[in-house]
């Protein structure tokens, strides 16, 4: 976690205790998304990807090493998701509007697999809008093949 704050607002109780500690032998990370879903069968939940997001600020660059290992530990998928919003004249979006799509349409992202990666360069972003990244993490579950013992009896 680092020391000083990239903006001047607080993170949290314990993020902004923690950042005082004045031992720099004290390393933290908070892993921003966790995706996953539970298997309808078997109730087995399983993660498909963990991810590092950042406020897109016109620099497309961010040190993703730690959450990098944590992926390739863990086995799983690894993202880099930069996020913006988009100009409120090109999406005028009520509530009712949002509350009817599931989801607010005034973002888009960049997102690059990282946990193939062994360092923080290479990155290959592709651009989602709102709605492609929605269908995306749908996908995730559709294509996903739950691996449990259970489901795998099942499957055969």
């Amino acid at each position: 976690m680092a020391r000083n704050l990239f903006y001047s607002k607080s993170t949290g109780m314990y993020n902004d205790w923690h950042r005082n500690i004045q031992d720099d032998t004290f390393k933290q990370l908070d892993i921003d998304v966790v995706e996953y879903s539970e298997c309808k069968r078997c109730k087995k939940k399983h993660i498909h990807f963990i991810a590092e997001t950042a406020y897109f600020k016109g620099n497309l660059y961010k040190n993703t090493e730690i959450t990098r290992m944590v992926a390739q530990d863990m086995g799983v998928t690894a993202y880099l998701i930069f996020y913006q919003p988009i100009s409120n004249n090109a999406v005028k979006t009520t509530d009712a509007q949002i509350k009817e799509l599931g989801y607010d349409p005034s973002l888009m992202f960049n997102v690059a697999k990282i946990d193939h990666l062994k360092s923080n360069y290479g990155y290959k972003f592709k651009e989602f809008s709102a709605y492609e990244w929605v269908m995306f993490l749908k996908d995730l579950r559709t294509c996903y093949k739950c691996s449990s013992l259970e489901c795998t009896k099942w499957q055969k």
